[in-house]
């Protein structure tokens, strides 16, 4: 039989293989019975459903084709079935593949799968990955960016391998995952644990086409359509719009609107007001929440909030007094003999889920929740030692023999989960918080449903309950795309690595996110960035570094999160400043004409660039930046010193620009007498640096000395006249007078800037 699926076919042969687009025969579908991968060997056409055979078991599957797509949809499945596995369908399109999308792409073609409902997953079940009937042409797997069981179009030598599986969730199992063996998943409940049902699209079209094809898909199969200013997400403009994050109350919220409106952004989000995670409970109620949503809408501005999604604080009413039944365990034993409620040591059958160490060691018996230390064994035995009895505002109590102690999970921030069914109750609550309140953004962050043991089934879960809930139009996010939240997450974005500056913070794995958004047809994003106050191992976030950031997400059209502090405005001398620039190079961003050679341009890390707001779009610099020390060592006391500075101006004449940096305040001393000579000209500032300050000289015969987080000090005239920087190769001439204990080295850099180009707005 023949199957339309747009621009394509798929051919099913009654010896149980298809041919997908005309490419080789492979099996129609896989079963999983006793851990064994068992392929289709026979398919018994009928009037709009087929039974497929599979080494004596038969499962019928209803086959509906459209003109732009083909469904198919298990229908009741035998009891034995442990998962039921859609192809893996054979693309014989060796190009370019949108992996957790499910699409593969060659010569202007493509080719893809679609998940229809939560249950069925995009990718391959993780356990038998082993026994993939296509694993030897699997292209490099050490080298691919997601698993193999987590692709729904999975790359091969020659094409792709389009996948999606379902499980038989009725009963309890017990599986490897993050660092336990043997970890128990509990059953899921109603439809949703049964194969019937499990449902896939398969489509063909044109490489332009796939993004309209999976929106009809979605509004005709009721897959989640998220909406942006009432355009679907995958193709609105404002889709991946920057947002700024800052913390707020009711009485900064009109503060944090005007640094919104100072850096052009339309959304103001909040890095997290719940007092716990779970219930998700606000100081002063939901309706102060509703009421700041309020405000912010009267000056056109949306408010959002960050969660850690499932993850569940102590201090919750989940948790304390009474933990709820449904806090999710790893495994159970039972108690070796009776405890009193103030004893600290615990014997216990079997300690297979309670060597590893965590951060909560969190046990639980009956209604008391145990914190221990250590396990400790004599001969046979196995002891919890140490224990702190009524952990976490629960009350200790005495339990006798043979009862039930589960370990439970927990995480590095000092959280436990929900299971499957009580992780319903917090994305409920999500939706309805959103819904009555009208925030309108958030991000998933951690997601980390995968705890269960039912994998991308219950993250899907989790985050459709609250899209259920609250519409279409709140914007969210996670750090980590799968195949079906591909429909509900407007882009993908994620925190900021702490622990470098703006330049060095994972640079490369922003840059290949956009080649991974690319692929996979979503809106890119470049993470998450932090204006940053003077550290004793960071300098502040300079005008330089927030070009270069904005530069970089011009370049790739993409979107970000700036991070601020509450008192942003006053802790950094240059907020206002570097929000000006934001609000510049967003607009030229969204709205710019930006031809593709000065994007290439923009996305070098190693370039430096500039912006200039001015009538009908943008100018452009492009920057070079020179960068000059000199060393105080040597140097004799109330003697001049100081250095001799080549530079290289590649751009027209002009005049000159600097930043000088009194090395850090870790420092003990300073330097004065300052005197720069360029060419014929010269300039002498009578004044002294201190450790960390910045003297900032922009041409004329004045400069400015900051503190050490950019706060204008003074203003200082200068003797002499302006300095100018020549094309070519010019010497900067420097001479101070070093004091102190330890006088700090002089830092200098050199802005030079090249003739603007110019971006004019588009007319669209």
């Amino acid at each position: 039989m023949i199957l339309q699926i747009g621009t394509g076919t798929l051919e099913i042969y009654e010896d149980g293989r298809c041919s997908l687009c005309g490419g080789r025969r492979v099996p129609f579908a896989h079963i999983v019975c006793n851990g064994r991968v068992l392929p289709a060997t026979g398919i018994i056409p009928g009037d709009g459903i087929f039974t497929v055979c599979f080494d004596g078991i038969r499962q019928q599957v209803e086959i509906s084709a459209g003109q732009r797509y083909c469904r198919l949809r298990a229908l009741d499945a035998d009891p034995s079935v442990e998962a039921f596995i859609w192809g893996p369908f054979l693309a014989e399109y060796p190009g370019e593949c949108g992996e957790i999308l499910g699409v593969a792409r060659k010569d202007g073609q493509a080719v893809g799968i679609q998940a229809l409902n939560p249950k069925t997953v995009g990718g391959f079940p993780k356990e038998l990955v082993p026994s993939h009937p296509m694993a030897e042409q699997v292209i490099n797997r050490k080298g691919m960016r997601e698993p193999v069981s987590a692709c729904a179009a999975l790359p091969l030598h020659d094409g792709a391998a389009l996948q999606a599986y379902c499980r038989n969730r009725t009963q309890i199992a017990y599986r490897d995952f993050f660092y336990a063996k043997d970890a128990l998943v509990l059953p899921a409940e109603g439809e949703e644990a049964l194969i019937a049902g499990s449902a896939v699209a398969l489509f063909s079209c044109p490489e332009e086409e796939i993004l309209p094809v999976i929106s009809e898909i979605e509004l005709a199969e009721g897959l989640p359509h998220t909406l942006v200013d009432g355009e679907w997400a995958k193709t609105a403009r404002r889709a991946n719009a920057s947002y700024l994050i800052m913390d707020f109350d009711e009485k900064s919220l009109d503060e944090a609107l005007d640094c919104a409106e100072m850096g052009g952004f339309s959304c103001l989000y909040h890095p997290g007001f719940f007092k716990n995670w779970g219930h998700f409970e606000v100081e002063g109620g939901d309706d102060t929440v509703k009421a700041a949503v309020e405000r912010a809408k009267a000056r056109g501005i949306d408010l959002g909030v960050h969660t850690l999604s499932n993850f569940m604080t102590t201090n919750d009413p989940y948790v304390t007094p009474i933990p709820h039944p449904n806090l999710l365990k790893m495994g159970e034993t039972t108690l070796c003999g009776d405890i009193g409620e103030t004893d600290t040591e615990i014997a216990i059958a079997k300690d297979e889920y309670f060597t590893r160490l965590s951060t909560l060691n969190a046990v639980r018996i009956g209604d008391e929740l145990i914190h221990y230390k250590r396990i400790r064994r004599e001969g046979d035995q196995v002891f919890l030692s140490d224990c702190q009895r009524g952990a976490w505002g629960t009350v200790p109590a005495a339990h006798r023999a043979g009862e039930n102690a589960a370990r439970l999970w927990d995480y590095d921030y000092r959280t436990l989960f929900p299971d499957l069914k009580l992780q319903q109750e917090f994305s409920r609550r999500l939706g309805e918080f959103f819904r009555y309140t009208g925030l309108k953004r958030m991000s998933f962050d951690g997601l980390a449903c995968d705890y269960t043991g039912h994998e991308e089934y219950a993250q899907a879960k989790f985050v459709k309950e609250a899209y259920d809930v609250w519409g279409p139009e709140v914007i969210s996010d996670a750090s980590g795309l799968t195949h079906y939240n591909w429909h509900m997450h407007s882009y993908m974005n994620w925190g900021e690595p702490w622990y470098a500056d703006m330049r060095n913070g994972m640079f490369d794995y922003r840059r290949s996110n956009q080649e991974y958004f690319r692929r996979n047809l979503m809106p890119p994003m470049m993470g998450w960035y932090t204006l940053r106050g003077a550290t004793r191992k960071y300098e502040s976030t300079t005008p330089d570094d927030i070009n270069w950031m904005l530069s970089k997400a011009a370049g790739y059209g993409a979107g970000f999160a700036f991070n601020m502090g509450k008192d942003a405005l006053r802790a950094h001398g240059k907020t206002k400043e570097y929000l000006s620039l934001i609000s510049a190079w967003e607009k030229m961003r969204m709205y710019g004409d930006i031809p593709e050679s000065l994007k290439e341009q923009l996305r070098d890390p190693k370039t430096e660039w500039d912006i200039e707001e001015v009538p009908g779009g943008f100018h452009v610099y492009r920057m070079n930046i020179a960068a000059f020390e000199c060393s105080p060592e040597g140097a004799q006391p109330g003697m001049p010193s100081g250095g001799d500075w080549m530079t290289f101006n590649p751009y027209p004449a002009q005049k000159m620009v600097f930043r000088m940096r009194a090395g850090d305040e870790r420092d003990r001393g300073g330097f004065s007498q300052l005197t720069f000579r360029a060419g014929e000209d010269f300039i002498r500032f009578d004044l002294r640096l201190d450790c960390g300050q910045y003297l900032i000289y922009d041409g004329g015969v004045t400069a400015e000395i900051r503190d050490k987080d950019f706060h204008l000090i003074r203003t200082v005239e200068g003797d002499g006249s302006p300095l100018k920087l020549e094309q070519g190769i010019s010497m900067l001439l420097f001479k101070c007078v070093f004091d102190g204990e330890e006088p700090p080295y002089p830092q200098v850099k050199i802005f030079m800037r090249d003739q603007p180009v110019f971006v004019p707005l588009r007319k669209d």
